[in-house]
């Protein structure tokens, strides 16, 4: 495709295309990396429930309520059995959208001390990143994909198999076609929660790494950022689990399916799933591992979730600082487990990295839950023209009082609240500006680079 499209049918690169897509007198533009369409309301095609609004409506609120009875924290499966041989009966399943995840959390990098915890950012020694060069191959179909590729020692040499650099999207390297609706219909025949059978573009990603020495007796998590949309996950050949959240992260355990040295993660990514129905976004439609992909390593007994409240007083001066902290224990039993208890340590620091308080709590068992609370006269206040931003870092120690596991998360003191319809921060009436950014970028598509500032529509 080398000049503007005309016909009434969309063609895949090499099947044909049976997905909809602007009327016949759309124009595609292409630039050296992404196609931009032309669109005029007269172009769009509608579905039937589109030109009732009140019966489109209704069809959504019924969809989302149904949506909205899935436990929203998937339940973490050590060992989930094998897919279905049918793949189809995971994509058009809308009550399956995780096989065997983490259940969600707060995202917590671990870190080697306090001083690495204060310095911040989402890399340490217990961190390590699967961005850059995979192995992909795509295929019209999940039937045609290549056979046990997941396996570990697949030779990813052979014809049809390309080096892509992971985060990116399938449109914008070229591989598929980009599509822009604000509607939901992006697939025809439009059959929830049914996905297209004749083509349904699936690629087959490879990536090898190397696991580190001081990592083989801890517990250690894949985590996708995003990926679109259904996606199964294997580690050296055995499956860890499938997702559909796309767009919320992913965590599996993958620690017993590893081995010292190197190691092979495969993922297979569908272009849809039984929840891309449900899309109505006024973007473009991109496919593939979009944001990162990394591992992190934590002990057997770990600092699991961590929820951080502030509560500001009635003049909004002092503030009861609230953390409730999760622990969980994974594995087989072995001496970094207390039975008798363990201590949960918390310390909080200003911008100086001057310390403020410290507050500390006890889990009896291997897992468990406390709650840490503490007194903070007058901090420094959060709002969007002061973001201040204090600094709490959480501790856990062993029965010796050795410290296991040390990680932290932002603060920032603020009081929300409604009051007489209006939307108060810290008892100030504020003005709320959106920007409707949709994570857009010309050239890389979905993935949104930090090189590339965010821009706003006129």
């Amino acid at each position: 495709m080398c000049g503007p499209v005309r016909s009434g049918a969309f063609r895949h690169p090499t099947e044909g295309w049976t997905t909809r897509r602007p009327d016949a007198s759309a124009v595609v533009h292409l630039s050296p990396r992404f196609r931009h369409f032309h669109r005029s309301r007269r172009f769009l095609r509608f579905s039937r429930l589109s030109r009732f609004p009140r019966l489109a409506a209704l069809a959504l609120a019924l969809a989302l309520a149904l949506a909205l009875t899935v436990p929203t924290a998937p339940v973490a499966a050590a060992d989930p059995k094998d897919p279905p041989a049918d793949v189809y009966q995971l994509l058009e399943d809308p009550e399956v959208t995780s096989v065997g995840q983490e259940p969600a959390h707060t995202r917590l990098t671990p870190y080697a001390d306090t001083a690495e915890a204060l310095g911040g950012g989402s890399r340490s020694r217990w961190t390590a990143s699967l961005d850059g060069t995979w192995k992909l191959h795509m295929s019209d179909r999940p039937e045609e994909v290549p056979k046990d590729f997941f396996t570990e020692g697949y030779d990813t040499s052979g014809g049809g198999w390309r080096s892509v650099s992971v985060p990116h999207t399938w449109q914008t390297d070229g591989l598929d076609h980009p599509m822009f609706r604000n509607i939901p219909t992006e697939r025809y025949p439009d059959d929830p929660p049914k996905v297209p059978h004749d083509v349904y573009p699936t690629g087959a990603y490879v990536k090898t790494f190397e696991l580190p020495e001081s990592w083989q007796k801890r517990r250690t998590f894949l985590r996708f950022e995003g990926v679109t949309s259904g996606y199964l996950v294997w580690v050296n050949g055995s499956y860890a689990g499938y997702d559909q959240g796309g767009y919320t992260p992913a965590e599996f355990d993958i620690s017993d399916r590893l081995h010292p040295g190197r190691n092979t993660v495969a993922v297979q990514v569908h272009r849809w799933g039984s929840g891309s129905h449900l899309e109505d976004y006024d973007q473009w439609r991109f496919s593939g591992i979009f944001r990162s992909v990394g591992l992190y390593s934590t002990p057997a007994t770990y600092l699991r979730d961590i929820t951080v409240k502030t509560d500001l007083d009635a003049r909004y001066r002092d503030a009861r600082l609230t953390a409730e902290v999760d622990i969980a224990a994974k594995g087989p039993k072995t001496q970094d487990r207390a039975p008798d208890g363990r201590k949960v340590l918390g310390t909080l620091y200003d911008q100086r990295g001057h310390k403020v308080t410290t507050m500390s709590g006890t889990v009896d068992g291997a897992s468990g839950s406390t709650v840490l609370t503490a007194h903070v006269a007058n901090p420094a206040k959060w709002t969007d023209e002061t973001p201040h931003l204090y600094t709490l870092v959480v501790r856990l120690t062993g029965a010796d009082g050795t410290v296991t596991h040390t990680t932290a998360q932002p603060v920032g003191f603020r009081e929300i609240e409604i009051r007489d319809r209006q939307l108060l921060v810290n008892g100030e009436r504020i003005l709320v500006k959106g920007v409707n950014r949709s994570e857009t970028d010309p050239d890389t598509g979905r993935h949104a680079t930090r090189e590339r500032p965010p821009r706003t529509s006129p």
